[in-house]
């Protein structure tokens, strides 16, 4: 490592030293089924090339972001999964449910269209009644969204080491909402050098896996390659964490299978590409999809 970098003393997301001094990807993230009534917790990261990705990927933002009706665009538009799919209150005949999902669809796209890598971790809600793992006294709703949190990190940093720059490093962007800013802090620090193995029977093949009759995943959960820092940011001022939350939304609805979520794993993966939902049965996993994948 360089001296500079030894002087500012980097370090990765989750401690020890930061494995590379290029910094090459930024690492939009964010979540589905965080609530407690939700049977799983979903956490994604959009992976992008800030020197050739980043400002086409907003352009490309913005250009989906016309199809809302612009009477709800007159005060700034802001993309809200939820909100969009479920508030049908506000909107009315005015925007209907299937211009809605629609629209849902093309955002959720878009990293395929773009050739953008995509992270993501799932875990399955435990009954109450089960102790929480860990130091912190949360309920397992909670402690579900920071291990998918970490989950998800570890995979867009393998999606580095496998696929970047031997000296890429990737900082990771996420929503700025206070309660959950406070906590991941919490969650990162009790990740600290603490490497974790998804069991090989717990891995959930994708398509392409199935079509060749084995995987090349690894289980292996470690961070060498993402700063220790997190940027929080409002998502009005930052259209790639709204991808992430339209991908979220697309997966945790597939997974726990919801409506629309067939249509939604479409979008993300392509037609010719959705793994079988039965692939997503075990309480915890993690992936990431190329973007020859996508």
């Amino acid at each position: 490592m360089s001296e500079p970098y030894q002087r500012f003393n980097s370090q990765v997301l989750f401690g020890g030293r930061l494995e590379g001094n290029k910094l090459a990807r930024f690492i939009y993230m964010d979540e589905a089924g965080t609530a407690q009534h939700e049977p799983v917790t979903i956490v994604t990261a959009v992976i992008v090339d800030p020197d050739t990705q980043l400002f086409e990927a907003e352009r490309v933002i913005r250009e989906a972001n016309e199809a809302v009706p612009a009477e709800f665009r007159q005060d700034g538009w802001v993309f809200h999964a939820t909100d969009v799919f479920s508030n049908s209150l506000k909107y009315d005949a005015r925007w209907s449910l299937t211009q809605r999902v629609d629209y849902m669809c093309q955002m959720m796209a878009l990293p395929r269209r773009l050739r953008l890598p995509i992270a993501f971790a799932k875990v399955r809600r435990t009954p109450e009644s089960e102790p929480t793992p860990g130091p912190y006294n949360l309920p397992n709703f909670r402690y579900d969204h920071f291990e998918a949190f970490g989950y998800c990190a570890a995979k867009a940093d393998e999606y580095i080491r496998r696929n970047g720059h031997p000296n890429e490093v990737g900082a990771l962007i996420a929503e700025d909402v206070q309660d959950v800013r406070r906590q991941l802090r919490e969650a990162v620090d009790h990740l600290r050098n603490q490497p974790l193995t998804i069991p090989p029977s717990d891995l959930e093949w994708t398509a392409q896996d199935t079509e060749r009759g084995y995987t090349d995943q690894t289980g292996e959960l470690r961070v060498t390659r993402i700063r220790k820092s997190i940027l929080f940011v409002p998502k009005d001022e930052d259209p790639l964490t709204q991808l992430a939350d339209a991908v979220a939304f697309g997966l945790r609805r597939f997974i726990a299978g919801k409506s629309f979520g067939p249509r939604f794993a479409e979008a993300i993966y392509g037609q010719s590409d959705v793994p079988p939902v039965e692939n997503f049965k075990s309480r915890i996993s993690a992936n990431y999809l190329t973007p020859r994948q996508a």
